[in-house]
């Protein structure tokens, strides 16, 4: 399995949640960071995002997407130069449709996926800030599609609900995914590879030493791009992918801890629970019950 499936594959989605914003006049808009990830899609008109840690502001038109991630407060205007009214005093009574002003120059629909907390780093971690896919790229096309279906299965209950808004939010994180580069078909060939070794041999203890030299890289060359690239360190990174697979053997299957703590390279059983505690929050006991 490659590294972006696998990182799919060990996510937990809790929830989606899914507004419309109609707009029109001089209006501006400042949306409070959540948990996790903040999407949206530009139906008609024009408007700016900015957000935290975004160097210049962004132009979005017809067509275009957005993801806005880790907690990000945000802002969309029509003029960068207006003072924004909170998202909460816009979206008041809990209307899944928002009008401000003539609500004729512009239409969004956008929203918000949540995952349970402990898989949350790893996917955030994945993700850049925020990503933009402009309406002329491939991506965007099967993103404003999913966010209008994501809509669609918010508005009431529906047979199957669940499932679909899953199954619908996973392409959506997919585009995401895509656009970071240490997890695309873009990414600098010696991090992929080296990214390729962990995920084909999770439970192996790779040295930052084997990884460096497959990637032909010096020990501290690799290391510095590997966290520019992935956002975490090498080892961390592992880390992370072993405790996050050995949680879904634990969640999906009767076996004994000893023997999910033996496969993913831990000499005893204690060992394997601190560092799962550490990631997860909770010794694998407990988070099995």
């Amino acid at each position: 399995m490659d590294p972006l499936s696998q990182l799919l594959a060990l996510s937990n989605i809790e929830g989606a949640v899914s507004a419309e914003l109609r707009a029109g006049g001089d209006w501006a808009i400042a949306f409070h960071g959540q948990r996790h990830v903040k999407f949206g899609v530009v139906v008609s008109g024009s408007c700016w995002l900015t957000a935290d840690d975004l160097a210049e502001p962004i132009r979005l038109g017809p067509g275009d997407c957005y993801l806005v991630v880790g907690g990000r407060d945000y802002q969309l205007a029509s003029d960068l130069n207006l003072p924004p009214v909170r998202s909460d005093l816009v979206w008041t009574g809990g209307e899944p449709i928002a009008v401000v002003g003539s609500g004729r120059d512009a239409r969004l629909i956008g929203g918000r996926l949540f995952f349970d907390r402990p898989n949350a780093s790893l996917l955030v971690n994945a993700l850049p800030p925020v990503v933009h896919l402009p309406s002329d790229s491939g991506e965007a096309g099967v993103l404003s599609e999913t966010i209008r279906l994501l809509t669609y299965e918010t508005e009431q209950a529906r047979p199957g609900q669940s499932l679909m808004l899953e199954q619908l939010a996973r392409i959506l994180l997919m585009q995401g995914l895509r656009a970071r580069p240490a997890v695309s078909a873009e990414a600098e060939p010696g991090i992929e590879k080296a990214l390729a070794m962990i995920h084909d041999d999770a439970a192996r203890t790779w040295s930052i030493d084997e990884l460096a030299r497959a990637a032909t890289m010096s020990r501290s060359t690799f290391a510095g791009k590997f966290k520019a690239a992935v956002g975490e360190s090498p080892g961390r990174y592992m880390l992370y992918l072993r405790m996050h697979s050995a949680k879904q053997i634990l969640l999906n299957t009767g076996r004994t801890i000893s023997s999910v703590a033996t496969e993913w390279g831990y000499g005893s059983e204690a060992a394997f629970s601190a560092a799962f505690k550490r990631i997860m929050g909770a010794s694998p006991r407990k988070y099995r019950e």
